[in-house]
Formats: structure tokens, sequence, C-alpha cells
């Protein structure tokens, strides 16, 4: 597969720095306890569902529920509940993208039946 959709453009894992809240941290965030909100990068594409987690160093881990294509290193995760802004943080990491995951997958496939044929 190649050109605009290929899997290696998208991702659904990114990391940020510590956020900048807009009325403090939200409640329910608390450290190492996931945390459900939406999730957005560029301001004309639709908010995403995501599970939020507050690292020890203050950034977040993020898991998107569907892959989003174009995510970069140094762009702004924006974070919501419902339609209300609640903070951004920028994007320290991105990945594994799901070319990635696919090639893992693959290779743990073949080695499991490699395994099977001894």
């Amino acid at each position: 597969m190649s050109g605009t959709d290929h899997p290696a453009l998208f991702s659904r894992h990114v990391a940020t720095d510590k956020p900048h809240w807009i009325n403090g941290p939200p409640a329910g965030l608390q450290p190492q306890v996931p945390f459900d909100c939406r999730f957005r990068f560029q301001h004309n594409f639709p908010l995403v569902n995501c599970h939020t987690v507050l690292m020890v160093d203050g950034g977040l881990e993020v898991e998107l529920d569907e892959p989003e294509r174009g995510i970069a290193v140094g762009q702004y995760a924006v974070f919501y509940v419902g339609d209300v802004c609640l903070g951004s943080a920028s994007i320290t990491r991105v990945g594994p993208t799901e070319y990635q995951l696919q090639r893992t997958d693959a290779n743990q496939h073949a080695a499991v039946e490699i395994m099977s044929r001894h």
C-alpha cells in the first residue's frame, strides 16, 4: 500500500509533555490511572475518544480509540470532555504506527507457525 493511506502514517499512541490545563487538572485525572476524554491534534479534525494516563513526570500517555493520520512530534494534543476544552500539551513521541504493529503481528504469527512445526 502506498500514498496517503499507508499504515505508516497512522498511529493511535502518543506521549506528551506536561499539559497546560485551562481550569486546573480535570477531576479524575490521577497518576497511573486511565482517564477517558477526547483528543484532537488539528483544529479541523473531528474529536476522537481516547484514554490518557498521567505519568510520574507530569506528561501524558495517550491511546486513541481510532488511529489518526499524520500525527507528529511538536504538534499539540488538545483534550476535551464533551465539547469543553480541558487543555493541551506538546506531543513528544508518536507510535508505534499501524504499520509497525502489523509487522510485529505478522512476525509473531510467523514465529508461532514455525514453532508449531517442530
